[in-house]
């Protein structure tokens, strides 16, 4: 865990799939892909993120549907880029 952030290896994992979706943010489904892991998961683990101020969710729509766009602000940006830097 990097401390003291409470940043997880799977939660580092999908910081840095977010950060890397470009030129659009992820959603919560195109996330579960990328990681390969389920919607509850990618679900329960946004929950924690988006507690630590790391992640927001977006409401929006996608090719006609209802999702979140997943976005990390400007201070995890930082953080993420300061985690390697060390």
């Amino acid at each position: 865990m990097l401390l003291p952030f409470h940043i997880t290896p799977a939660r580092l994992d999908m910081l840095q799939a977010i950060a890397a979706a470009v030129p659009e943010p992820p959603t919560q489904n195109e996330l579960a892909r990328m990681l390969g892991v389920t919607r509850q998961t990618v679900s329960e683990m946004l929950d924690a993120l988006e507690a630590l101020e790391l992640v927001t969710r977006t409401p929006g729509e996608l090719r006609g549907r209802y999702c979140h766009f997943i976005k990390l602000p400007e201070d995890a940006r930082a953080l993420l880029a300061r985690g390697f830097a060390v």
